[in-house]
């Protein structure tokens, strides 16, 4: 039997141009079709321009001695002090009184902390998240938490990991708060 080579290369060529073709024509549909901006959009514009009307016909607040940036900044100092000592303590749901839980070494840390960024950083604009000025990334949403307690015979510092809520105190909370059967002697 007889086969043209012709044939089959002219066959291969078409066979190769017919997805080139369709790939062609769908990236010309997608480049210019008209496209209309979905409901979130227009919403967002929307929002954008009663924000922009709001403030011009109110303005911004008249804030002149930024006590809360103030306080944060007091705050943050105080969890940046190594010699803090502060006292540790759980809230027990059913009686409502505080299981103390001893002395601390600051505030503890939330225990989803990050010491680096833990998001993947591009430079297409994407808005990431941004280091506190201690230089770590807060969790959102974290119940669980470190605590540095000291333990009472050696006076050492050492991590302990706390899934309650906790309350830490730069001072004693007053006894009638307490659970008092968790109570040291020298409370």
């Amino acid at each position: 039997m007889y086969y043209n080579n012709n044939s089959k290369k002219k066959s291969k060529k078409k066979f190769l141009l017919i997805p080139l073709a369709i790939f062609i024509v769908l990236v010309l549909l997608i480049i210019f079709i008209p496209r209309n901006p979905n409901n979130d959009t227009k919403q967002a514009k929307q929002t954008e321009a009663l924000q922009e009307q709001a403030s011009s016909q109110i303005g911004m607040p008249n804030i002149t001695n930024f006590y809360e940036k103030n306080m944060m900044k007091t705050i943050m100092e105080d969890c940046d002090n190594s010699n803090l000592i502060t006292y540790s303590y759980i809230k027990n749901d059913m009686t409502g009184k505080f299981t103390y839980l001893g002395e601390s070494m600051g505030y503890g840390l939330p225990y989803g902390t990050e010491y680096t960024n833990p998001k993947y950083s591009n430079d297409n604009g994407i808005t990431l998240p941004q280091a506190d000025p201690n230089g770590l990334y807060k969790a959102q949403n974290v119940h669980a938490t470190w605590i540095m307690l000291i333990d009472p015979s050696t006076k050492q510092a050492k991590p302990v990991y706390i899934e309650s809520d906790v309350t830490v105190s730069p001072f004693k909370l007053p006894k009638n708060l307490l659970d008092t059967s968790t109570l040291p002697a020298d409370y």
